[in-house]
């Protein structure tokens, strides 16, 4: 106060009494200052090992939002929740991932000395929605950092996923909030220190330690990926891997439950029916829109705001 005060008045109309007063007042505040710790930095905010209950709220939400405001990055965001958890990937290296004879492929983003450059997952036996899921994801990734950049990406993910908790009221969630889960579940459905750093791309077993908590674990249905036995038999070194999703996302053969037909894998079609469906919705949607402007008289200040929230980073939904 009293500095507000000083800067509404000219200092030199104060008496000294006035200016002794002003003083007391700053030593007093600057007293009560000490011993206080300082504020929180951002990262220390943000959930490294979160509980299933919480991430669900959150991919709820996100769920929720995408398909009312047709919003394709609350989609990802929302894939992002279902997979990460499982797939214990750092988020860097969903870039060049790619699904080959059933097997996830990723980047080791930290590779250490003699370690393979990519490492496997095994992941045949996914459920339908878990696979859309993978190809929907990396599908979206590959398109947006190839628009914007890598770390434009990761920003607007954090963005999404940090008004999603605020919505909900969770603590927030951040890209790099599931890789310490990843790695406890793994630990509390049995899987050795050895599979364990396999998956996770370190090349010491000893590594994984310092991510693992019991407390952190999910379920063990949670636990649904494996490590691939052999991988060099899924992808050789001269083969490419950076080709699309549609060229190598692999959904047949699959295994089948026992006592159960076999039915056609149509993940991949429904994704591609998705997506029509996004194009035509909006495509309808901007002719609608343009035909009711061509028939209002154009006033001042008039406009038309037909989304009820934006999406982080301003894009709108292509036509």
């Amino acid at each position: 106060m009293a500095v507000l005060e000083v800067v509404k008045v000219d200092p030199r109309s104060f008496s000294e009494r006035q200016v002794a007063g002003f003083l007391t007042e700053m030593d007093d505040a600057v007293d009560a200052l000490r011993g206080r710790p300082s504020a929180k930095h951002t990262a220390s905010k943000k959930w490294k090992d979160p509980p299933k209950a919480a991430v669900v709220k959150v991919f709820t939400r996100l769920k929720e939002r995408s398909l009312k405001l047709n919003r394709i990055r609350m989609a990802a965001a929302a894939f992002y929740c279902v997979l990460m958890p499982r797939l214990g990937a750092r988020p860097v290296e969903l870039l060049g991932a790619t699904v080959v004879a059933g097997h996830l492929v990723l980047p080791n983003a930290k590779r250490a000395v003699d370690q393979s450059s990519y490492r496997g997952l095994d992941v045949r036996h996914w459920q339908l929605q878990h696979r859309v899921a993978l190809a929907a994801l990396l599908d979206i990734v590959t398109s947006e950092v190839e628009e914007g950049g890598y770390e434009a990406w990761l920003s607007i993910l954090a963005e999404t996923l940090a008004r999603a908790c605020e919505a909900v009221e969770v603590r927030r969630l951040a890209p790099s909030s599931f890789r310490h889960t990843a790695l406890s579940t793994w630990a509390a459905a049995g899987y050795t220190t050895e599979e364990i750093a396999r998956m996770a791309g370190h090349f010491s077993r000893r590594s994984p330690a310092h991510y693992i908590r019991t407390a952190s674990a999910w379920g063990p249905e949670d636990a649904i990926v494996t490590p691939a036995a052999a991988l060099d038999h899924a992808v050789s070194s001269d083969e490419s891997i950076h080709k699309s999703v549609d060229q190598e996302f692999d959904l047949s053969p699959m295994p089948q439950p026992v006592n159960v037909s076999s039915a056609p894998d149509e993940s991949k079609a429904l994704w591609d029916e998705y997506r029509r469906r996004s194009k035509d919705q909006t495509r309808a949607l901007n002719e609608a829109v343009a035909s009711v402007m061509s028939q209002r008289a154009p006033r001042a200040g008039d406009g038309v705001d037909l989304d009820e929230e934006h999406e982080p980073g301003g894009r709108q939904p292509s036509s």
